[in-house]
């Protein structure tokens, strides 16, 4: 075994340590430059994560890099770090695309993608017309190519004579995987070598795939002997045959991509967020509450196809197609686009009927997807009921829940930083067994407490960080049962613990609990966090209440990444307009939040609470103490419990739990 640093140098930037098959550290840089999704690394990522592993650069066998499709690297903020395409002897690991680089006479930096750091320099820097480049790239504002020190990422992979660009889901079924799974290229065709210097330390690695890291991402760390695999984002483009996605099979500890399948449903949901007014980098999870609103009058079952198979039908497969099919239909149909909002929501009834419609067609094209993955599997003598889901579309809470409803699908794993943020881990992952070839001895399943990877934060003296500002701070001896009691009075409570999380979801570590009895406590968490009122919360429950309060499976969701039906009326802020809530399941290996939901069932007899994120409105989860001093002091929640300490607004007033203003009316 080994010790692995995998580094992610795209939107949400990550270094990551893998130790002997365990992800030993782990650094969004996000969280350290407080900037969400923000992209590329600096030197403070490799430290944090590193430190958090318990090593040194020393200790450090391989490395491994990857990045987002289209983006080459900075490596502006790195000091003493090099990065140079290597010789295939530097690793003892083979490279059939470096061989067939080499075969036509060029060299690797000859077929790297074009530079998007040349490309955001030249954009002009206008928000309204470039969202996205303006969100990620603000950092490298009136600074010069040659200063960014971009090194090129490599996009080219094997390709099977078999693939095809215009491929239809009915190819996928057809689909004979006897060359692929036959081929050394299959397994050796999606990484090259390359060499790291750093601090005068030169370590071998390899520059892997970005669809491949998502897949390593979730297999190995599912438990799963064998699986299908299935990635999919937000990308739209063509630079490789896999830049929206593959269907893999994961057995015996190796993974091969079977299909490139070229859906870009990920990619369409995003736009329409953003065609509804959501910021750029925002979109899809606003979209997906908003859906439930409206109705999807608009779904038309010719788009669940490939684009390839989209444009045989006529069709636009496009955002923009899918939009301006939409608006014509509506206007065939009377309905005005334009029409006034309504007045309890910021939006038109056609703008809820386009979210809904959105997302039936986002969560049918997954589920064809997925069924033509079996059926060709099946087929094939390579069937299995276990599935894996990356990339940023596995993001989707109904859809993940809605796959599990296929016949043929017995488990589904989607891992918690299943969005870019989790490429360094499953990049580090995939060099760990592709280096023992399927000779180590198992695959462990992911735990919830392998949710918490970042690193341990010190915790001051609050009285001292915060002075006479307003606040009340006090050591506590039990802080799990007094934070009960402050829920069940109807507070607010900050909650920080431990390391934080992994993946863009508050899993207990960084977050707000709130008691779920009344809806108006929504109004009062959506104004404290600075959203809007009408975006719905996720509940945790104990794993053991699970059955008596939600319905549907899956029976364990660790990582809050499935919706399921509210049965029990106690709860009536847990649950979304269309009856549903996007739950966590809790154990006692999640520590102090566990603790908390405990004691809160003694109190009051539910074991269920309100736990959203512990950040401000465009902000990255909370990782610091200082950032929670900093978020304290501007968003000023009830109370805050960290490190032992209760830290209270002195003007605070106890709100009745039934207190508040009125529910905003769901009617429609």
């Amino acid at each position: 075994m080994a010790t692995i640093l995998g580094l992610h140098f795209g939107h949400d930037g990550a270094a990551a340590v893998v130790v002997d098959g365990r992800v030993a550290g782990y650094v969004l840089r996000e969280r350290l430059t407080r900037r969400k999704h923000d992209y590329g690394l600096d030197r403070r990522c490799i430290h944090v994560a590193t430190q958090a592993a318990g090593i040194s650069l020393r200790d450090v066998d391989y490395c491994v890099v990857t990045s987002t499709q289209g983006c080459d690297a900075s490596l502006a903020d790195m000091g003493d770090f090099e990065l140079a395409y290597a010789d295939a002897d530097e690793l003892p690991l083979p490279s059939s695309l470096l061989q067939l680089i080499h075969s036509e006479g060029r060299r690797i930096e000859d077929v790297c993608a074009p530079s998007m750091l040349r490309r955001v320099l030249s954009v002009p820097r206008d928000p309204r017309t470039h969202p996205v480049f303006h969100k990620l790239f603000q950092q490298y504002e009136g600074r010069s190519l040659e200063d960014l020190r971009p090194f090129p990422m490599l996009e080219r992979h094997w390709t099977s004579p078999s693939w095809k660009w215009d491929a239809t889901l009915d190819d996928l079924r057809r689909f004979s995987v006897d060359e692929v799974l036959s081929s050394a290229d299959a397994r050796h065709g999606f990484h090259v070598p390359i060499r790291l210097m750093i601090d005068g330390f030169r370590i071998p690695g390899v520059k892997l795939d970005h669809h491949l890291a998502h897949a390593s991402s979730a297999y190995f760390r599912s438990g799963f002997t064998s699986s299908l695999v299935f990635t999919n984002d937000g990308y739209a483009g063509d630079r490789s045959m896999m830049a929206t996605g593959a269907v893999f099979l994961g057995s015996n500890e190796c993974l091969v991509p079977l299909w490139p399948h070229r859906m870009t449903m990920g990619h369409v949901y995003h736009d329409v967020g953003i065609h509804l007014g959501f910021d750029a980098l925002g979109a899809p999870g606003k979209l997906m509450g908003l859906a439930p609103y409206g109705r999807p009058r608009f779904f038309d079952p010719r788009r669940v196809e490939t684009p390839a198979g989209q444009e045989r039908r006529g069709l636009d497969p496009s955002a923009r197609g899918w939009i301006e099919d939409v608006i014509e239909r509506a206007e065939l149909a009377g309905v005005d686009s334009a029409a006034p909002r309504l007045p309890w929501i910021p939006f038109n009834q056609f703008q809820l009927d386009l979210a809904a419609s959105t997302q039936l067609v986002f969560e049918r094209q997954w589920r064809a997807l997925v069924m033509a993955g079996l059926e060709m599997a099946r087929t094939n003598n390579v069937c299995t009921p276990n599935l894996c889901l990356s990339g940023g579309a596995s993001l989707n809470c109904p859809s993940n829940t809605a796959l599990l409803r296929v016949r043929g699908v017995r488990s589904l794993f989607v891992e918690p930083s299943c969005d870019d943020g989790g490429l360094a881990i499953g990049a580090a992952l995939w060099l760990e067994h592709a280096l023992v070839d399927g000779r180590s001895t198992c695959l462990t399943a992911m735990s919830g407490a392998d949710a918490y990877a970042g690193p341990l934060q010190p915790i001051g003296d609050p009285r001292v960080a915060l002075g006479s500002r307003g606040w009340n701070a006090e050591r506590v001896d039990r802080p799990e049962e007094r934070a009960a009691a402050d829920l069940a009075a109807g507070r607010i409570v900050g909650w920080f613990e431990g390391a934080s999380e992994q993946g863009p979801r508050a899993l207990g570590h960084r977050s707000l609990f709130a008691a779920p009895f009344g809806r108006p406590v929504l109004h009062r968490l959506n104004d404290l966090k600075g959203r809007e009122r009408w975006r719905p919360f996720a509940p945790m429950v104990l794993d053991t209440a699970r059955r008596e309060y939600f319905d549907g499976p899956p029976d364990d969701s660790p990582f809050m990444l499935h919706a399921v039906q509210v049965r029990s009326g106690a709860i009536p802020a847990a649950k979304h307009v269309d009856g549903t809530a996007r739950v966590q399941t809790v154990s006692a290996e999640n520590g102090g939040c566990y603790r908390v939901l405990r004691a809160f069932q003694e109190r009051t007899g539910l074991p269920v609470l309100l736990n959203t994120s512990l950040n401000g409105p465009g902000e990255p989860l909370i990782e610091s103490f200082d950032d929670l001093l900093s978020f304290m002091e501007k968003r000023s929640p009830d109370v805050v419990y960290a490190g032992g300490w209760r830290i209270e607004r002195r003007d605070h007033i106890a709100t009745s739990v039934h207190g508040g203003a009125p529910a905003v009316s769901t009617t429609q």
